[in-house]
């Protein structure tokens, strides 16, 4: 009997150990998702005067994200990528955030859930109810110095 339940607990053990692998490694694949998309929204510059002469003429410029241009991007890009990582395809986006926090820096805040297969497998089949789906966080900024 005790081999039995032995048996039942490293099985629901490896069970988890598995499932929390793969949403380690899901998590990972969506940061480099985003580190992309923040990457490609950071690269879309424009000059912008920094000072002016005492005839009204720019003397110096310097560069600065375009806002509208940069969350374009970073959702293309985004969204491409995330298409092309099987690893990604049962993950639940339930907020994706695309905002420029600086005049050279982009930021893309991402919250999702994964669900735990194995382990849902393992105690719906000893008769409990599966296990939510774990959810997680991901941010990434990209930018530039100047």
């Amino acid at each position: 009997m005790e081999k039995v339940l032995l048996i039942f607990v490293l099985a629901g053990t490896i069970c988890l150990s598995v499932d929390v692998g793969y949403a380690v490694a899901v998590r990972y694949e969506l940061l480099n998702v985003e580190d992309a998309a923040a990457m490609a929204g950071a690269l879309q510059i424009k000059m912008v005067p920094d000072s002016w002469d005492r005839w009204g003429r720019p003397n110096h410029w310097i560069p600065e994200i375009d806002e509208t241009l940069a969350k374009r991007k970073s959702e293309q890009t985004f969204h491409r990528n995330l298409q092309q990582k099987p690893i990604l395809r049962d993950v639940t986006l339930h907020s994706v955030l695309y905002e420029k926090v600086s005049r050279n820096r982009f930021l893309i805040d991402a919250r999702a859930e994964v669900p735990l297969p194995l382990t849902s497998k393992f105690l719906q089949s000893l008769g409990y109810p599966g296990i939510a789906p774990w959810p997680f966080h991901v941010r990434s900024t990209g930018g530039f110095d100047s």
